[in-house]
């Protein structure tokens, strides 16, 4: 259980420090150290649950077993995925066949020690503990069932947010009863959390996962599908998928509450007027898909779908004021979207190049290509996407952006990873992005641009990594007195240095500085921390950071990405000037019984209040408490 929390936290960090909102990811790849997939299998769909594995590898790793007769360890995938892979992958994998029936609960609690003040003035109607279980029951390899119940600090219910789901897995048929998640093509209509973010393994995004439906237990509200799904396997080669799915989203109201104009994401329901939104939106999905390999070169898929709103959205002039609606005028307004792609992909030896077009009734197309070279000493790809400014997705994700509905965005990434000699590896990207019409925030559409490069070396017991990430960010300002508007860029470079010691195999030290500038506003941010990671014994380990901040603004702050429960996400903004501590503990109690529990302190000396205006307050001092428990029988 101790090497899959760390294998997880190892994959999730090759995206989870880039991504500043919080997302699912921690919670998919959590589930799936919880049940490795078995390699002996003859299914090959099980093993396309294996995060970043292509449906062409799935078939080599199938190939390989039938020459071998089975698999007696599994590095002797490593010939076939390669060895890069199979490190981030390699505990989600097993060579065991699941001999008995197995069920598992987890438990998690978070509680605030500082008084939440909304709590206290009963603006939030619940009380200050995070509530989270979990449920898992394995009957065979072919049929597991699921259920998670959340609530959220402040909400009241404890079934604030209830799912699960029950899964049929055979050679020729797979069947999910309840919560689910898709993935075709790119991911324009369906996306699921792999290859879409950008990463510290520069080529990590270019390995998107396999087409299909995947059961699962996300605690994320309001995005998930809640129905049926039914896959019919290789029927004259092919695969035919066929998904429905019903479910309540929270409403965005107008102001006046007269309309309502979309979903909201949040999936909080503590105060008067969460509640009055929730579950509002009787949202439904229904579709079909076809795919098919061409002698394992050539994958070819068409998906067509219908998406079904009611009440209807109504964004105008009237329901957001005239001011919003200008930058507003491609959101999505009425209730039905019919929705439709073509996806490809085409694998030679080394070279591998993957597309989709996709688009609606009423909405322009919108495309995403790629090129990726997989080499012994080096990696290197090239994606492009053009999403329309009245693109019509709610399911889909566009690179670098986990916004809902995307829309109207073109850009460019480039990523390269090289590995000149044994213990160095060299990772680098550069994305240029552009908006491709207004948005609420901004007076103009904007230009992004990104460069990153890092240097790891890692010679015996010592690893030495480097990094530089500079950031360009266009802003339009209005000039006072004047009817123009002036085009400003904020560059923001940031710095990391880090080094770690492995002086034994149990202990582990980490030492990280970063430090980031903002060039135009002549505006800095930096902090210090110490990790120790120290593996007591098989059943009880040790972490622990201590963390100096200092920004001068909000714009100059820094992510300290943390380790945390397994299956949580912990990605901190810090600003102003403070220091931050916190340990974490993790014991078997029993041979079936785990627990974690984890403390943090963070003591602010000032805080920014605005991005440019420095106020000094009262010392201020926040301390929460996390736990979590798991039981397997």
């Amino acid at each position: 259980a101790l090497l899959c929390q760390q294998q997880s936290d190892s994959l999730l960090f090759q995206w989870a420090e880039f991504i500043e909102d919080e997302s699912n990811l921690a919670e998919i790849l959590e589930e799936l150290a919880e049940n490795p997939v078995n390699i002996n299998t003859n299914n090959r769909d099980e093993l396309l649950r294996i995060p970043l594995i292509s449906s062409s590898q799935a078939d080599s790793i199938l190939n390989y077993k039938m020459q071998i007769g089975a698999y007696t360890s599994k590095r002797q995938i490593r010939s076939v995925i390669g060895s890069e892979l199979y490190s981030l992958i390699k505990d989600f994998i097993s060579i065991k066949s699941i001999s008995k029936k197995s069920l598992s609960y987890i438990h998690k609690s978070y509680y605030g020690i500082e008084p939440v003040e909304q709590i206290k003035n009963n603006t939030y109607k619940g009380n200050a503990f995070y509530d989270y279980n979990k449920i898992r029951y394995v009957w065979s390899d072919d049929v597991r069932f699921g259920l998670v119940t959340q609530k959220d600090i402040g909400e009241v219910n404890y079934l604030d947010y209830a799912s699960g789901y029950a899964e049929y897995n055979s050679k020729r048929v797979k069947g999910i009863a309840g919560s689910y998640y898709m993935h075709f093509g790119d991911g324009l209509l369906f996306s699921n959390a792999y290859g879409q973010q950008k990463s510290s393994l520069a080529t990590l995004p270019f390995r998107t996962g396999s087409d299909g439906g995947y059961a699962t237990l996300s605690s994320s509200e309001n995005t998930g599908l809640f129905g049926i799904f039914l896959q019919f396997k290789q029927i004259y080669g092919s695969d035919i998928y066929l998904f429905y799915s019903k479910a309540d989203r929270d409403a965005q109201f107008s102001q006046n509450k007269a309309y309502t104009i979309g979903i909201d994401y949040d999936g909080y329901h503590r105060s008067h007027s969460e509640i009055e939104k929730k579950n509002v939106i009787d949202e439904s999905l229904i579709g079909i898909a076809f795919a098919y390999p061409f002698y394992n070169t050539i994958h070819f898929g068409v998906s067509y779908s219908q998406v079904n709103y009611n009440p209807a959205f109504k964004v105008s002039a009237i329901s957001v004021g005239e001011n919003t609606y200008r930058r507003q005028r491609y959101k999505f307004s009425g209730n039905q979207i019919n929705q439709y792609s073509l996806f490809y992909s085409l694998n030679l030896n080394s070279i591998q190049l993957k597309g989709e077009f996709a688009g609606s009734q009423e909405g322009s197309p919108s495309v995403t290509h790629a090129l990726f070279i997989n080499g012994d000493k080096i990696n290197f790809g090239i994606k492009y996407w053009y999403i329309s400014k009245n693109f019509r997705s709610p399911f889909g994700r566009v690179f670098d952006n986990s916004t809902p509905f995307p829309q109207a965005e073109e850009g460019f990434y480039f990523g390269l990873t090289l590995n000149p000699f044994d213990r160095l590896s060299i990772n680098g990207f550069k994305i240029i992005k552009k908006d491709l019409w207004r948005t609420y925030f901004d007076k103009m559409p904007k230009l992004n641009d990104e460069s990153f490069i890092e240097l790891n070396y890692q010679p015996e017991n010592v690893s030495i990594l480097a990094r530089v990430r500079i950031r360009d960010n266009e802003y339009f300002v209005n000039p006072e007195n004047e009817n123009s508007v002036l085009r400003n860029i904020r560059t923001q470079n940031i710095y990391r240095l880090q080094l770690d010691y492995k002086p034994v195999k149990q202990l582990l030290f980490r030492t990280r500085c970063e430090y980031t500038n903002i060039r135009s506003a002549a505006e800095k941010g930096s902090y210090i921390f110490e990790d120790i990671h120290y593996f007591l014994h098989s059943y009880i380990s040790l972490r622990s950071r201590i963390l100096f901040y200092h920004s001068d603004s909000y714009n100059s702050r820094l992510y300290e990405y943390e380790s945390d429960l397994p299956g949580s996400y912990a990605n901190y903004a810090v600003y102003g000037e403070g220091r931050i501590f916190y340990i974490i503990l993790k014991c078997d109690l029993f041979t079936n019984t785990s627990i974690w529990l984890k403390y943090r302190y963070n003591y602010i000396i000032k805080k920014d209040l605005t991005p440019t205006i420095i106020r000094y307050n009262d010392n201020e001092l926040q301390r929460s408490i996390r736990l979590q428990l798991k039981f397997q029988f």
